[in-house]
């Protein structure tokens, strides 16, 4: 590569942002191990948080139980996902008693203008280890200020019981219009350069 050349790509991308080589960044997360907090809202006790060898990480977790209420128990939090795009939510469960296909334990979301939307629905599951889940959200979600998660749990008896743990909400910084305008200022600069070398 010659010197005329290696300074375009130089210039080029010495205007990049480091965020935009960054990939995907945590912008919310949880193990529960300072408890709920003041954010979250719950419609029912039947959400907790547990001090126990359970967790999955730490020595906390979220404990689900029932029954359920009529429609169901919801705990909600609402997470802002401004500045971010190509978001996705993540986290650990544990059935620690069977949810028969009866019983529902749902992740949902939503935003001002939007229904709760449902991506995740654990059902029908076998008492087990912890495992992971991951879902990406759609363009809806991103860059904006009213996005919220909530967990709606329908369980049908006293014995149901899932456990939660490490939650986590990932995205791609959104670059902001003069980023945008300098990356294509900068593209022009080296590639006029280039041409004349």
């Amino acid at each position: 590569m010659n010197r005329k050349m290696f300074g375009a790509v130089a210039l080029i991308f010495g205007l990049f942002p480091a965020s935009l080589f960054a990939g995907t960044v945590p912008i919310w997360g949880t193990g529960f191990e300072t408890g709920l907090g003041g954010e979250w809202s719950s419609s029912s006790s039947n959400f907790s948080v547990v001090n126990s060898s359970l967790a999955f990480e730490g020595t906390h977790y979220l404990n689900v139980i029932g029954p359920s209420g009529t429609g169901g128990d919801t705990l909600s939090l609402p997470t802002p996902s401004v500045g971010y795009d190509t978001l996705s939510f993540e986290g650990q469960r544990r059935i620690y008693a069977g949810l028969e296909s009866t019983d529902r334990l749902s992740i949902q979301w939503k935003v001002d203008g939007l229904d709760w939307q449902t991506p995740v629905i654990f059902s029908g599951l076998p008492v087990g280890d912890w495992s992971p889940f991951l879902f990406n959200l759609p363009a809806e979600a991103s860059d904006n200020p009213t996005l919220t998660f909530r967990w709606l749990a329908e369980f049908d008896g006293a014995n149901d019981r899932a456990l939660l743990d490490n939650l986590s909400l990932s995205g791609q910084p959104v670059p902001e219009p003069a980023t945008l305008g300098l990356l294509v200022l900068g593209a022009l600069t080296g590639a006029r350069r280039y041409r004349r070398g």
